[in-house]
This record gives C-alpha cells, structure tokens and sequence, in this order.
C-alpha cells in the first residue's frame, strides 16, 4: 500500500517492473480474494509427517534443502507474512507452507494467478491522474509549447490558461481525456537513436513533478519514460494524435 501519486484509481501500485505503474484492479482483487480464501481438497502431509525426506519424495527440495518447486508466493502483509511454494500436477498444484508446516493439494482453477503475464498484474493506461490534482502541464514538441495553468476541481469550476491566454475547457477537457486512453502496447527497451516527439511536465496540487517523455521507436510504437524511467512503447498513432490536440490550443 501506498499513497497515490500516479494514479487515482488505486492505493495500491506495482514496484516492478515500473514505479509509475497501478495495478490491474480487477486482477489484483482477485490475488487478494484467493489468498484470504485459500481453500485445498486434500491435506497430504501435515505435522510430524513432514520431514526433510518427505519434501524431497514430494519434490520440494533437493539433497541441499534448496527449494526447487515451480512457483514461490511471498505475500507481506502487515499483520502476517504467507510463503507458499507450489509443485504443479496434472490438474492440481502440491502446495507446501513452511509456516503451517503443511503440504496440501489445491486445484489449479483456484491459484490462475500463478500463470498470469506480467502484463495481468498492472494496469496499462499510462495516465491516470484525476484533474483536480493537476496544477499545471508543460507541453513541448517541434512545433510548439505551452504552459497549461489548471484551476478549479470540478467541469463547472474548471479554468485553463495556456502561455497567459484562456482556453476552451471543453477542448482542454477533450485533449486530457485522450491522454487517458493512451495505453502501453509491449516491453521496450530505450531505442539507440530516436528522437523526441512530444514531452509532458505535470505539477500536482501537492508540488509533485512528473516529467513524461515521448520518443520515436518505430512507424508504429514510441518510447515514453516517466522522470527518466521506461520500460514500455505506446501507440505512435494515438500519441500523435494527442500531439496534434495540445498544439491546437496553443495560440
């Protein structure tokens, strides 16, 4: 848990493999359901039963006692830590708990989690930040740039002023909205040689600064980085749309 400082959907974010990322909030619902209902069918072996060699008959460890299962879960919470570790079956998953000193059998259907992509776990729009706690966004691209000033936290309230000039809320409004439908497309790794195409300085009411930066990768996708951290492209189209919208209001 943590406060929300790039996103307004969730209090919760993923550290990797992005500080900037929120989580899949649907998906990690159910990561959290899963472990605070963890359900088995069969207890195989329990107490003075489990020992080093029936770890070793199961598969859990080798001659050195070092774990060697398929999948590890090191869940902290701040009342409890859960390490499970998981041998898969046909159908089911052998789970041993170290701390409950426990082996049971669980169908796989209950811990779908274990499978996901990484892509599952985080949410992939690249801004989600409510606008009533932006103060001011600083666009810059080839052609243009301007210093956006926001004021006022509701559609009636709302006020923008570019470069000193006022400007149509309602277009402002359009360009922000499309901001928020700009999601990742895949992994990236920072091109070799790019140059850039558009770039985003955002003041939070709260003095945060968040620096986005957008580069040509292909015909297709741009890098983006968020203060000087990347991992991901987007759309190049969608970005330059986006583009397009923001030097249109800049007089």
């Amino acid at each position: 848990r943590d406060s929300l400082t790039y996103g307004n959907i969730s209090t919760h974010r993923v550290s990797f493999p992005s500080y900037n990322c929120a989580p899949n909030g649907a998906n990690f619902t159910v990561f959290l359901k899963t472990l605070t209902e963890l359900a088995c069918t069969e207890t195989v072996l329990y107490g003075s039963n489990l020992t080093p060699d029936s770890l070793k008959e199961l598969g859990f460890i080798e001659d050195a006692e070092e774990h060697i299962c398929d999948y590890t879960l090191n869940a902290k919470f701040p009342s409890q830590e859960i390490v499970l570790h998981f041998i898969e079956e046909d159908t089911t998953y052998l789970i041993y708990s170290e701390k409950k000193n426990i082996v049971v059998r669980a169908p796989k259907t209950s811990f779908e989690f274990l499978t996901w992509e990484l892509f599952s776990w985080f949410s992939s729009e690249v801004f989600l930040l409510d606008i009533a706690d932006v103060a001011s966004m600083e666009f810059s691209s080839d052609k243009k740039s301007g210093l956006f000033e926001i004021t006022g936290e509701t559609a009636e309230t709302l006020k923008v002023v570019c470069n000193g000039k006022s400007v149509s809320t309602p277009d402002f409004q359009a360009v922000y909205k499309s901001l928020m439908f700009l999601f990742v497309s895949d992994w990236a790794s920072p091109p070799e040689i790019s140059s850039e195409i558009m770039s985003l300085k955002v003041t939070l009411e709260s003095g945060e600064v968040l620096e986005y930066q957008f580069t040509s990768a292909s015909a297709v996708n741009s890098f983006y980085s968020l203060n000087g951290v990347g991992y991901f492209y987007v759309s190049r189209e969608k970005l330059m749309e986006i583009k397009g919208l923001f030097e249109a209001l800049i007089v």
